[in-house]
């Protein structure tokens, strides 16, 4: 009898019963893999804003390192072309007082300042200018005698200021491009004269000590890989260029897949 107690029960209400009671189940397994997957892209995430923050610090580190250096050899160049200027101009001051005392006449004392300034001239990329009362070239390396220069702003300014440092940019003659350059510069009152010794201002593009840094972070970039096996890059916002790529050597970022996105986002999450 007993075997026999649901021979009345349909099997459609048995099929919806089974249904019903496998439903909880169905929908904790859901949410677990849910949650599950919330929590890994969660770790994911913070993983990731941890490696670029970190990243961000190495970079920060090393153009700090390259601008101080960059900083120091300016400073450096701009002492040791003020000592020069000096001394040349004191020179020049103890050639007028023999001239004012007749032990010498002014075209010689001119002449004898002139050839000490020509002994001094050129060394490595330092040159002396000398410019007379009418801002025309009396010596210059580059420049031919008799040139003018006084249409030039930085050559007014030091004309203005009398003495001092001044920043310029500027191409030679024969000069395929405009170079930074910087002039420590005296005026020689008693001739009218300017004085001047002038060189390039370093270039973090032809710093070898830059060079060294940014192919030490070059390689730092490139081996990077975060816990969740994700990678680091770096691309030229401005040239649309891939700078550095574990799988890409240079190029145009139309290679990497959502790279417009990234400039165009610029900071967070894509």
């Amino acid at each position: 009898m007993s075997r026999h107690r649901f021979r009345f029960v349909t099997m459609t209400f048995r099929v919806s019963m089974l249904f019903l009671m496998a439903i909880p189940g169905v929908v904790g397994i859901g949410v677990a893999w849910h949650m599950s997957r919330e929590f890994v892209l969660d770790q994911s995430d913070r993983e990731l804003h941890h490696a670029a923050t970190s990243i961000l610090h190495v970079v920060r580190m090393r153009y700090d390192l390259v601008q101080n250096y960059l900083f120091q050899e300016e400073t450096y160049l701009e002492a040791n072309m003020n000592t020069s200027v000096d001394a040349l101009a004191r020179m020049a001051r103890e050639l007028e007082l023999e001239s004012a005392r007749n032990h010498i006449s002014d075209s010689r004392a001119k002449e004898v300042f002139q050839a000490l300034a020509s002994e001094a001239a050129t060394t490595g990329d330092r040159q002396i200018f000398l410019l007379d009362e009418t801002n025309h070239v009396l010596q210059h390396a580059m420049l031919p005698m008799g040139f003018d220069m006084g249409n030039y702003e930085w050559v007014r300014q030091m004309r203005e200021t009398e003495s001092g440092t001044v920043r310029y940019t500027w191409n030679y003659p024969g000069e395929s491009e405009a170079g930074d350059r910087m002039a420590v510069f005296r005026l020689l009152h008693g001739w009218g004269w300017l004085l001047s010794v002038e060189s390039h201002i370093p270039d973090p593009e032809k710093s070898d000590y830059a060079d060294r840094q940014i192919q030490g972070l070059t390689d730092f970039i490139t081996g990077y890989h975060t816990p969740s096996g994700g990678y680091a890059m770096i691309l030229a916002t401005e040239e649309r260029s891939v700078i550095t790529h574990p799988e890409i050597s240079g190029g145009s970022i139309d290679q990497i897949p959502g790279a417009d996105t990234l400039l165009r986002v610029r900071r967070g999450a894509v």
